[in-house]
């Protein structure tokens, strides 16, 4: 899971989530992997040429095994007070729950911090989902999964701003690779 948009006030926040089964993991993260390799993206969004990320991202939603498993939460105009993006990330992470047939969830957050970890933890274990583990990714730079969330939330961004994101974002949305938590 990844954020962004802290430094909007409020304006826009969007949190990025990569779901995959327990099962699926090694497999789908080598895919993720090889993608970034063929595309030679290894960095944030932000810190990534326009045309590297789009070609990243273009390969990344063309694997049918990502179908349902990408996921997005927009939010508009929201009053940032404490703790108010722990609640949002929480809120996405909890819809997205409810769709798959986990018995235990295990979340992994970008950041170096424990506090933010436990708050989420207690906030889905509060809403009723089964949670195995919240954990902090200390080095995004360091996990795939990590960046592709940051290039979920990335992509959402640029969606509303430039027209080639734009259109494979709404693309991805009608094949349903990716999904507005708000349908979930």
């Amino acid at each position: 899971m990844d954020e962004s948009g802290q430094h909007t006030g409020g304006l826009h926040f969007i949190v990025g989530v990569v779901t995959v089964p327990n099962a699926a993991h090694d497999d789908v993260l080598q895919t993720v992997a090889d993608i970034e390799a063929e595309t030679r993206k290894r960095k944030k969004w932000g810190k990534t040429q326009e045309a590297v990320n789009l070609a990243y991202m273009r390969l990344i939603l063309a694997q049918p095994e990502f179908k349902g498993w990408l996921h997005f939460g927009l939010f508009r105009e929201v009053e940032m007070k404490r703790q108010a993006d722990l609640r949002m990330k929480a809120d996405v992470v909890a819809a997205i729950a409810r769709t798959f047939d986990a018995a235990r969830i295990t979340v992994f957050l970008d950041g170096d911090q424990k506090r933010p970890a436990e708050v989420i933890g207690a906030m889905l274990r509060a809403m009723g989902v089964k949670v195995e583990k919240v954990r902090t990714i200390r080095r995004e730079d360091t996990n795939a999964f990590a960046r592709l969330a940051d290039a979920i939330c990335g992509l959402t961004r640029d969606a509303e701003t430039q027209g080639e994101a734009r259109d494979l974002f709404n693309q991805a949305r009608r094949k349903k690779i990716l999904i507005d938590t708000r349908e979930a």
